[in-house]
């Protein structure tokens, strides 16, 4: 497959693959079947080269004088890389998450949907001046309104 060329990625069919694997191993070890030739399935894989941003690249990208929506969603961006979390988590930040710590620092505490655990995110200063502009509400973006256009800004 080509990289413009629509459907599923080598490394999403391999998963499958694997997983379709398990299932099968399961139902022999039940006695349901008693074919082994689902062990020769060969699982696809791809090299990933994982692209990042540094904080240099992070403060510039902060440092953009943007308006109207591009200025939200590098906003909203931002906000997920200082928390370090899922867009669905990050994005439901409200005022009652946050608290104060007693050396006058704050956090964000909140509950992951994927994974229903409770973490606490240290608001470090950029953080802190994002959320103090939209009154700790993180606004409202499509997510893939936000993919799309953060790469053209950043």
């Amino acid at each position: 497959m080509k990289p413009d060329e629509p459907g599923l990625s080598k490394n999403t069919i391999g998963r499958h693959v694997k997983q379709l694997k398990r299932i099968m191993e399961v139902a022999r070890l039940e006695k349901l079947h008693n074919n082994s030739e689902y062990k020769n399935f060969k699982e696809p894989h791809a090299e990933v080269h994982n692209i990042y941003l540094d904080e240099d690249e992070l403060k510039k990208l902060y440092d953009l004088k943007l308006f109207g929506m591009d200025e939200k969603i590098s906003d909203v961006f931002l906000i997920g890389c200082f928390t370090l979390q899922r867009f669905t988590d990050y994005s439901r930040i409200s005022p009652r998450m946050i608290q104060s710590k007693s050396n006058n620092g704050k956090i964000i505490e909140l509950i992951q949907t994927e994974t229903n655990q409770r973490v606490l995110i240290p608001i470090r200063p950029t953080l802190d001046t994002l959320l103090i502009k939209y009154d700790f509400k993180v606004p409202k973006v499509l997510p893939q309104k936000l993919n799309d256009r953060i790469k053209e800004l950043a």
